[in-house]
């Protein structure tokens, strides 16, 4: 959504627009950078983060945050930025979310970007075909990758206490 730089408060209102920083490197939804408008700022609904929305940055000076991607879980109320994206699929989402948030998918996009300075998707991505298995398939391999990220996720929660363990270990033999 582009807006006049002269909507921005440095007051907290509940008109927030979100930018690529709000997009880790890993292709999560964290909000870590939010600009607020003017409380009586009408935008486009349109640009709103919706539940199952792929919310992307079309536009960069880095080709490594071009093609960043997050998948919204659920319905919010802020409005994606000047620079980004937002798919709204007909299909599996998720699936959808996955295969763009694929290396390879990624190296295909960074290889469409164009733009002397600034790097540029959106005249691209409607050209970028995306592979659709049946839905059947679909949400199985959604299902497979869902069950990966909670082994990872579980993994990496366990990680601080192995950490501490170590120098539990560590101290108990330095001390005896």
């Amino acid at each position: 959504m582009t807006y006049d730089k002269t909507e921005q408060t440095a007051e907290k209102t509940q008109n927030i627009v979100l930018t690529a920083d709000n997009i880790t490197l890993n292709n999560t939804f964290e909000l870590s950078k939010m600009i607020y408008l003017k409380q009586d700022f009408i935008g486009d609904k349109n640009k709103i983060l919706r539940k199952n929305d792929i919310f992307m940055c079309f536009s960069s000076g880095s080709l490594k945050h071009i093609g960043k991607v997050a998948f919204i879980n659920k319905d919010t109320e802020y409005y994606a930025g000047g620079f980004m994206g937002i798919l709204r699929s007909r299909f599996n989402a998720k699936f959808v979310f996955y295969t763009i948030a694929n290396d390879d998918f990624k190296q295909k996009l960074e290889n469409s970007a164009t733009g002397s300075n600034i790097n540029n998707l959106s005249s691209k991505i409607n050209d970028l075909k995306i592979p659709l298995p049946p839905l059947e398939a679909q949400e199985k391999i959604v299902s497979a990758i869902e069950n990966i990220e909670s082994k990872i996720h579980l993994l990496d929660s366990s990680l601080p206490s192995l950490d501490s363990k170590k120098s539990e270990v560590l101290q108990h033999f330095l001390q005896n």
